[in-house]
């Protein structure tokens, strides 16, 4: 039973809709007084409330989300306390988590008489949820954050579009130090020490080390419940991290999916952090799914695999595959067959033909010449396939900004050609190193920038400063425009040519699809404008 009521004004908002409640948290969907704007207020240690120390770790923690911005991470509007208890204010789902969804689809089948659930989602749901949930967990561990509680429940649904969810992950800013604060003083049971929910932990969590791949066996349990409608080991009561530990193995998906796909779900599942897939290759495989209609081959390390005739691999996993069994020069030693007991001047020599020779000479021409064709067209084409691939992974790193590793594959890249493209964004990358102490995500066209003196500019993909370095900090660019603030953290927007087209004069802004904003003054007073 949530602890507030229904109609209750909490702070600015009013309670329309409970919407759910964790082990430190209720949830309810709220409208703002003064407009008809309508949110999503989380409420932490909801009843017992927080000391002076406790609201500082919830204000220091929340504050380091606030530079994190990414198509499928949800972000918070504000935050706040209201009587001891600090609150976060999100844009509000109307379709609900994912949870709700699967609670829906399996009061239907229970509606037409089926007794067991199976093939609840599609295995193309599935694959999209993946790729974007997976992309939001690479994102966050390329900030060094490790989300910690990747669950069905926090997994939120957005989008307009029916056949096309956009899903957003939640409870990412949420901490395990804000977590045993808040379970420390309202004299809750810590069910793990990571602070993560018993039924998704990975084994190493119940030994009290979270690790990024942790997140990874969680998000695959969550899509093994979605497929089977209940999460594996349910029935003993225990984790199936835990009875992993005690010698139980993952059990295999079951149901109408691809051999692939449940090879897929084992592979985040492995007992070793160290084994399973890493986010970003998640995000690839499901990528690829999405685009060919099949997964692509999962390559076991201990045992060759033969790729179907169906599979078409990247060019340089086919050069890899082609040269995977030459590991040392003994592989190209010729066979010496050992000349029979007696002098080379008593082997039967018989004295050549000179048409046969000429013949022979020719012959042996055109072999080599062969030959050598074929050497140089294998190098060009390793060259191309290095030149590519450091290229590509160069594009990713400059993307998400970090800049360094850019850099160093770039550098890569130009070292096997001299394509003046390449040259250059070394170039920028150093200028970038040089010039700033930090880079943020690429946005339209548009990064953020931090100056060795804390200032925030913003930077095209040339380098080049479009945004001047005059703000405290700012936010990532949605739509053309980007929310910065000044010392005295009063907010506006600028837009991509660095005009400041919204002063920094507010007490808060909220930037939605569209261009549309939620300007709130020094007086409270909420004003709703479009940016075009």
């Amino acid at each position: 039973m949530p602890i507030f009521q229904k109609k209750y004004q909490f702070d600015r908002y009013v309670l329309e809709e409970f919407l759910g409640s964790g082990s430190s948290a209720e949830v309810w969907k709220v409208s703002e007084i003064g407009s008809n704007v309508q949110w999503a207020l989380k409420i932490l240690a909801p009843g017992s409330g927080l000391d002076e120390y406790g609201q500082f770790v919830f204000r220091e923690e929340f504050e380091k989300t606030l530079e994190l911005h990414h198509p499928n991470i949800l972000q918070a509007a504000t935050m706040g306390e209201f009587q001891s208890q600090p609150y976060i204010i999100m844009p509000l789902s109307e379709k609900g988590s994912v949870m709700k969804q699967l609670r829906d689809r399996m009061m239907k089948q229970k509606q037409a008489g089926l007794n067991t659930f199976s093939n609840l989602f599609s295995e193309n749901e599935l694959a999209q949820m993946i790729f974007q949930i997976s992309s939001a967990i690479a994102y966050l561990h390329s900030y060094g954050i490790i989300h910690k509680d990747v669950k069905p429940d926090n997994i939120l649904i957005f989008g307009s579009d029916e056949h096309l969810d956009n899903y957003k992950l939640t409870d990412f800013g949420i901490s395990t130090k804000i977590r045993k604060t808040i379970q420390k003083q309202s004299n809750q049971h810590l069910n793990t020490n990571s602070g993560m929910t018993p039924a998704y932990a990975s084994p190493e969590v119940f030994k009290g080390d979270a690790h990024p791949a942790s997140d990874i066996f969680s998000l695959a349990i969550s899509i093994y419940e979605l497929a089977t409608g209940d999460i594996p080991a349910g029935s003993s009561g225990i984790g199936i991290g835990l009875a992993m530990l005690n010698g139980v193995k993952f059990p295999n998906l079951q149901g109408e999916y691809s051999v692939r796909f449940k090879q897929l779900i084992q592979k985040c599942c492995e007992l070793s952090p160290s084994d399973r897939a890493s986010a970003e290759d998640i995000c690839k495989w499901s990528a690829h799914f999405l685009e060919k209609g099949f997964w692509p081959e999962l390559i076991s390390k201990q045992e060759p695999s033969t790729t179907p005739a169906q599979m078409q691999e990247p060019e340089n996993q086919q050069f890899q595959n082609q040269t995977s069994g030459i590991n040392s020069t003994t592989d190209f030693q010729l066979p010496v067959t050992p000349l029979p007991n007696q002098s080379i001047s008593s082997l039967p020599f018989q004295k050549a033909n000179p048409a046969q020779n000429g013949a022979h000479r020719s012959l042996n021409f055109a072999k080599w010449a062969m030959y050598a064709f074929l050497f140089l067209a294998g190098l060009w084409l390793i060259k191309f396939i290095l030149i590519r691939n450091f290229s590509r992974e160069a594009d990713l790193q400059f993307a998400k900004g970090n800049i360094t590793e850019a850099r160093a594959k770039y550098l890569k890249a130009a070292w096997f050609s001299d394509d003046d493209k390449i040259k250059s964004k070394v170039e920028v990358c150093t200028q970038l190193l040089q010039n700033y102490k930090q880079v943020g995500l690429f946005a339209k066209g548009r990064a953020k920038v931090i100056t060795q003196t804390q200032k925030t500019g913003y930077v095209n993909q040339a380098g080049i400063l479009k945004v001047d370095t005059a703000f405290a900090g700012g936010r990532e660019f949605i739509d053309g425009i980007a929310m910065v603030f000044n010392n005295d953290r009063q907010y506006g927007i600028v837009n991509t040519e660095g005009l400041l087209i919204v002063p920094c004069q507010y007490r808060s802004i909220q930037i939605k699809n569209g261009g549309q904003v939620v300007l709130e003054d020094q007086k409270g007073i909420v004003e709703i404008r479009k940016i075009n």
